[in-house]
Order: C-alpha cells, then sequence, then structure tokens
C-alpha cells in the first residue's frame, strides 16, 4: 500500500532549519525567491534590486533564526522581514533623488504586474495584455505607498487579511477599509489611462 507524499509546511521546514537542517533552508528559499522579489519589485520597479533585496533578506532571516516563534506561521514573518528592507531602500531612493533633485526613478519596463502574455495569443493580445501590464504599474506607482502594499499584498501576492494584518501591523478591520479605499483610488488613476474595470485581468 502506498502513501501520497505531502509538502513539508514553512514552519515544519523552519523547525527543521532551526534544528541544523540546511536543506530545509533551501527548500523554504525555492518556495520564496520568486515571491519575494515581485513583491519587492512592486516599490522598486528594479529587477536587479529587487533581486538583491531578496537576498538580503535571507541574510537576514539566517542572522535572525533565533527569534523565529514556531508557534507562529512563518509567512507573515518572512513578509515582514521583506517589508523592513524594502522600505529602507524606499527611503535610500528618496533621499538619493532629493540630494540628485529627482522626482522620478527610472523604472524598467514593467513586468511582474499581472498575468505574462500568451505567447500563443495575437500580435494585438500581446500588445493589449502589456500595455494594460504597463498601465497597472503605472496607476500601483501614483498610489501612496500604504495604499500600494496593501493592494500588492492583499492582491499580487494572494495573503489572506489575517497576514496582510500581521505583516503590516494593522487591525484586519484597517486592512479592508484601506484596501476599499485604495481600489478606488487606483481605479480613479486607472480611469486617466482609458481603464475600467471590465478590463482588468
Amino acid at each position: 500500500m502506498g502513501f501520497e507524499k505531502t509538502e513539508r509546511t514553512d514552519e515544519d521546514l523552519m523547525k527543521s532549519y532551526l534544528a541544523g537542517d540546511l536543506d530545509a533552508f533551501e527548500h523554504l528559499a525555492l518556495r520564496y525567491e520568486k515571491l519575494l522579489v515581485n513583491y519587492a519589485y512592486s516599490f522598486l520597479r528594479r529587477q536587479s534590486v529587487s533581486e538583491d533585496i531578496v537576498q538580503d533578506v535571507f541574510m537576514k532571516l539566517v542572522e535572525n533564526k533565533k527569534n523565529y516563534d514556531t508557534n507562529r506561521p512563518f509567512r507573515p514573518w518572512i513578509y515582514r522581514i521583506a517589508r523592513n528592507r524594502i522600505y529602507d531602500e524606499l527611503r535610500k531612493i528618496r533621499r538619493w533623488n532629493i540630494f540628485h533633485f529627482r522626482t522620478d526613478t527610472e523604472p524598467e519596463a514593467p513586468q511582474q504586474i499581472g498575468e505574462i502574455p500568451d505567447p500563443l495569443g495575437s500580435p494585438r493580445e500581446t500588445l493589449n495584455q502589456s500595455e494594460l501590464c504597463a498601465s497597472l504599474q503605472k496607476g500601483l506607482g501614483k498610489l501612496d505607498t500604504r495604499s500600494r502594499d496593501l493592494l500588492v499584498l492583499r492582491y499580487l501576492q494572494r495573503l489572506p487579511v489575517r497576514e496582510v494584518s500581521e505583516i503590516m501591523g494593522i487591525p484586519e478591520g484597517t486592512v479592508h477599509s484601506g484596501t476599499h479605499r485604495a481600489l478606488k483610488l487606483l481605479e480613479k488613476i486607472l480611469n486617466q489611462y482609458g481603464i475600467t474595470g471590465e478590463d482588468l485581468p
């Protein structure tokens, strides 16, 4: 009689890593690397910088592993580390822009928002999808940092309200109300690009 192999939970992997299992750390890194790079890119809009930030996050995980509470979920913990590192980088960018009298960050071409265009689709469909992704990226970029964070965590990272609350350090009710407000703001911004709710994926 065979047994179905189940995927180990984040918490189980972290407990194993704390007990000295380095393979468990590798599993966690593989599981979260792309997710966290996308999270960082939503704010920093530079792929190479986002990747460097995530490497820093994993280094901080190693340095602070003894601070992890094994009775609490792992995902909000690692996202809090990432969020703090992203916000540090944003402050550094703003200081640099002020010093150099700049108001923009010269973003790379957006590639992390929305779905990747279907390569089998028509050229027109691919172009429309790319334009939509670009507009979504611009729209998010015009939101205040907190509103953008709410939308990115809730809808792009697809985290439950409970975890968004823990990551951002705000009550669940504030997550609900703040998300509703951020969606309304984003809708107004996207309308300026001629995008309505029917155009969104």
